[in-house]
């Protein structure tokens, strides 16, 4: 014999009802909207689809452009020159392709040196740059030291491992073996 409760509803009907909200929003920023988060302000500025499905699945779709800004990296501050962070999935793991540079003007000629950031937010990688192009310990001394590497100063060339396996270019034999040469290491571990 069934049991029936006067004033309870049945679990079928209770489970027919819980049905997630289905969405689907386009979210536009504007010049207005600023960030601020992990050594970065800048501007963001495009157009994001939003959905979520039936099942309570979300998803983003859409591409934000970073418009100027400054990055922090190693004790110095950098100017974003361009960037973008591209939603095609969940919201917590975009693509991110940053550039930022350190202009250094009292050298002849003026160098300009930065770090481009690129990779999905959990894997992100680094890689330094420089104009005029140069070997990439040099580039590395002038974006941290703001000056040409000095082959003989030791806390130097600690300062510039340290930043070499804090921007995670550990990866990057040539410019790590060419510190570990500088500096007299015998190994290289991030």
């Amino acid at each position: 014999p069934d049991v029936v409760v006067v004033g309870r509803e049945s679990a079928p009907a209770a489970v027919e009802r819980a049905n997630p909200v289905r969405m689907n929003v386009r979210v536009r920023l504007g010049r207005d909207v600023r960030l601020r988060a992990l050594g970065m302000e800048a501007g963001l500025r495009g157009e994001l689809n939003v959905r979520r499905d039936a099942r309570g699945q979300s998803s983003v779709r859409g591409t934000l452009d970073v418009t100027g800004g400054m990055i922090s990296a190693q004790g110095q501050t950098l100017k974003i020159e361009s960037g973008t962070v591209v939603y095609n999935g969940p919201i917590g793991n975009p693509y991110v392709d940053i550039r930022a540079v350190r202009q250094i003007e009292d050298q002849t000629p003026p160098v300009k040196v930065g770090l481009r950031i690129q990779g999905n937010v959990h894997r992100l990688t680094s890689t330094v740059f420089s104009e005029p192009p140069m070997a990439d310990n040099r580039a590395l001394a002038f974006l941290v030291l703001g000056r040409d590497i000095d082959q003989e100063s030791e806390a130097d060339n600690n300062q510039l491992l340290t930043a070499a396996i804090n921007l995670g270019l550990s990866q990057s034999k040539s410019l790590t073996s060419e510190l570990q040469r500088i500096s007299g290491l015998d190994e290289l571990r991030s």
